[in-house]
């Protein structure tokens, strides 16, 4: 680690803060409420299922590609957080076909697609709040298994990819990204990273039915 890099807030603190505003307003979007009230209906659930593959998918391949090259991604990214096998476990079990990418997807995408461009830095950023919303997602699992009557891990894969494992997976992951001794100019390229992707989540979700 740099003489610079000791002297700024570890890397993953600041990504918290800089994006609290971000993870309060997608916590509270009408999508997510109805989904941790359980009063999301099954079939806007699975459609919800659907376009996050989409953006998973997105994701997975932009890490996979900037992951070629020394840098971060390649201390960071481990094959246990790829989302896209247990959503497509999820959409099995709910008898569902992918559907084709909505346009909220198409939109996701490119931002994902903006990111790469931009550099590694911003897709760990992306991959960090994906990874993240794993946390919340523990315990909206519990809602939803019960208004759908649903028994772990069937259809709620997407939800709980790692299980009783999570706490561990996302103290490895934050713990290998502080890790990686980053510079101020980097950080804000991972903060920047993070916020466009709460920028598409929050687009996918807006674009959702809630009834």
């Amino acid at each position: 680690m740099s003489t610079a890099a000791s002297t700024i807030a570890p890397a993953t603190q600041q990504v918290k803060e800089r994006t609290a505003d971000l993870h309060l307003k997608a916590e509270h979007a009408p999508f997510m409420a109805a989904m941790v009230r359980g009063l999301l209906p099954r079939q806007a659930y699975i459609t919800m299922l659907g376009q996050a593959l989409h953006l998973h998918r997105a994701l997975e391949r932009a890490v996979e590609r900037a992951a070629r090259s020394p840098g971060p991604l390649t201390r960071v990214a481990r094959p246990e957080h790829r989302r896209t096998p247990h959503i497509e476990r999820d959409l099995a079990f709910f008898g569902a076909e992918v559907p084709a990418p909505s346009a909220a997807a198409r939109r996701a995408d490119a931002l994902i697609a903006e990111g790469e461009a931009r550099g590694a830095i911003d897709v760990l950023g992306m991959q960090y709040v994906l990874e993240g919303s794993n946390n919340g997602n523990r315990f909206i699992a519990r809602p939803v298994a019960k208004a759908y009557g649903l028994t772990p891990p069937d259809g709620l894969g997407f939800l709980l990819p790692h299980g009783e494992e999570q706490p561990r997976v996302w103290a490895a992951f934050k713990a290998d990204l502080d890790a990686c001794g980053m510079v101020q100019p980097e950080i804000d390229a991972l903060v920047r990273g993070a916020r466009q992707m709460y920028d598409a989540v929050m687009g996918l979700h807006d674009s959702l039915p809630t009834t």
